[in-house]
């Protein structure tokens, strides 16, 4: 499974030979392997214990990767240039450093992007979940992920994040001289606008997979520009292996090829070929490759149509509503709003929406064929999940058309727009975050983790404190990865499996619970058997109550531990 790193090496080793001449795609390839080549050089050493990170060694490894890029493409950049252009991208860089320092504390790390590479890693290699749905997802992130835990202090992943995110901005940048004939704009500008996006930066300081996937679309977008197209199959195929969404920009990407149908066709197939395992392994464990998405035409086992149903209205709810109306004015919706928590949960800036009108302008008058991408992908967008984070990975090439269309006049008031409008999430962001109180030292990392997570780490810790050997998980949101023990989880429904086997009788369920080892159950109260929420069928969460009520009588669950709607119960396995 560790067949990615050296893969990705290889990629930037040969991508950075071929464009030498081009400093800021060299420069981000340059940077991108050193930190691959870093990680695994200090892996072993102190630098990776515990406690090691503090703003003094945050600086020590921007220089290391400065320092790495310059002695490679020294000739190549003015002293100018460095100072001025990459040391101002740096500057921006800083934040996502200091506020990639805490520990993992988003949903979607605890629940698979760190926990499942922590799994995998604790066992040496691949194992499989006991019915984790996001597993199914395409695991390439996790996949590499997973060597990083080997490393050292168990958040060392984490830290990788943001000089993938540093690399993506010169990539930005490299990307824009490459739309460019004018060799004396300034493209570092793109870079800046990028890193002040204030979601790239809410995602780019955790662990969440968007950020690998802006690095790759960013490289397809060069490599489709430049017409190399064993270098876009390489970079598309690893599209394909991040997320979901990366099979839309595959797709939109062949249809701008159209106009040369042959090498479209040869695109797509190689790209299936290259990027099809995840998808071919979801068919032979699930028979639908994108499980557990479009089970009304593919099916699949262990999945159900009310499920399905639920899943996909849950995340309808993201967003604007799918009216005409709301359609009508999602684009200014999408451009104002600062809101990283809920409805679109994320910031984009009035400045972006300006620099992707420019761009469509300029794409219809010069590279008509890039249509399908800048209309293409928002669009797209629209009807699925309204979440910006899942709208950003065409936002590279949005920046490198929009930038070489307007003014370094209009350019700079861009800019300057952008670092106020970004101050205000970002501020908000490191508050929630309590980033100033962790890095002082004024809280350990039990005492962030016990206010961040109250409903899980406490728990979570007096399991480990009472031996707990296997518990089963219901209405626990998932987040396991503070979990370091054997566990059952409902990954999208919290308490499914659970209540079906409430559905049989007394006896039954406690010998379910013997067979499969549990020796205890953490139940949140506060989402359990509430609201008819179990209510698939007329009366049954009714039902299900008076069972687990029997439970409790019978003695077969003991109320152990209780943190405020928490309940860890003991099994009875004695009975």
């Amino acid at each position: 499974m560790y067949f990615l790193l050296p893969l990705y090496t290889l990629l930037f080793l040969g991508a950075a030979q071929k464009y030498r001449t081009d400093w800021p795609t060299a420069l981000q390839l340059c940077l991108s392997m050193g930190i691959m080549l870093c990680w695994m050089v200090l892996g072993g050493i102190f630098l990776c214990q515990n406690q090691w990170l503090n703003s003094s060694s945050v600086l020590i490894w921007m220089a290391l990767g400065a320092i790495l890029a310059c002695l490679y493409q020294m000739p190549k950049i003015s002293k100018e240039m460095m100072l001025s252009k990459t040391n101002g991208i740096a500057l921006i860089l800083l934040p996502y450093f200091i506020m990639s320092a805490v520990p993992p504390w988003y949903r979607d790390s605890l629940t698979y992007h760190l926990s499942l590479p922590q799994l995998w890693a604790s066992h040496g290699g691949y194992v499989a979940t006991d019915e984790i749905i996001f597993s199914y997802f395409p695991q390439g992130w996790q996949s590499a992920l997973s060597c990083f835990y080997a490393l050292g202090a168990p958040h060392n992943p984490r830290l990788l994040v943001p000089w993938i995110v540093g690399a993506s901005a010169f990539g930005v940048v490299g990307l824009t001289q490459i739309f460019s004939r004018d060799k004396q704009k300034q493209f570092w500008i793109s870079g800046a606008l990028f890193l002040l996006i204030p979601t790239v930066l809410e995602f780019g300081s955790s662990c969440y997979v968007l950020a690998p996937l802006l690095l790759f679309s960013t490289l397809a977008f060069a490599f489709h520009k430049s017409q190399d197209l064993s270098g876009l199959i390489i970079c598309s195929a690893c599209l394909a292996s991040l997320k979901y969404s990366g099979l839309i920009l595959i797709v939109l990407l062949g249809l701008s090829l159209l106009p040369e149908y042959r090498k479209g066709l040869k695109y797509l197939i190689w790209t299936a070929l290259f990027g099809s395992f995840f998808y071919l392994k979801n068919i032979v464990l699930k028979g639908n490759p994108v499980f557990p998405l479009a089970y009304d035409i593919f099916g699949g086992e262990g999945w159900d149509s009310w499920r399905a149903w639920g899943y996909e209205q849950t995340l309808n709810n993201y967003g604007e509503g799918r009216s005409f109306y709301d359609y009508l004015v999602l684009p200014f919706k999408v451009g104002i709003t600062q809101d990283l928590n809920y409805h679109f949960q994320g910031s984009l800036g009035p400045s972006i929406l300006i620099v992707w009108m420019a761009a469509v302008y300029r794409s219809f008058r010069k590279e008509p064929y890039l249509l399908w991408i800048l209309i293409g992908w928002p669009v797209i967008w629209s009807t699925q999940v309204q979440q910006i984070r899942f709208l950003l990975p065409f936002i590279p090439l949005v920046l490198a058309l929009g930038v070489n269309q307007l003014r370094f006049k209009h350019l700079a008031m861009l800019l300057t727009a952008s670092i106020f409008w970004s101050f205000s999430p970002t501020k908000e962001l490191w508050n929630r975050q309590k980033t100033s109180t962790f890095i002082s030292g004024e809280i350990t990392d039990a005492e962030f983790l016990s206010q961040k997570l109250p409903e899980n780490y406490p728990m979570y810790q007096r399991c480990l404190e009472l031996n707990v050997n296997k518990v089963w998980l219901v209405w626990m949101r998932g987040y396991t990865y503070y979990l370091p023990m054997k566990y059952r989880v409902d990954s999208v429904f919290g308490a499914w499996r659970f209540e079906q086997l409430l559905e049989y009788d007394s006896e039954h369920i406690l010998n379910t619970l013997r067979e499969n080892q549990f020796d205890h159950i953490l139940i949140n109260h506060r989402f359990f058997l509430v609201d008819d929420n179990a209510d698939t069928s007329e009366g049954r969460t009714k039902n299900l109550q008076k069972r687990f009520e029997e439970l409790i009588r019978l003695k077969i669950l003991k109320p152990v531990e209780q943190h405020g709607p928490i309940i860890l119960y003991e099994v009875n396995l004695s009975l």
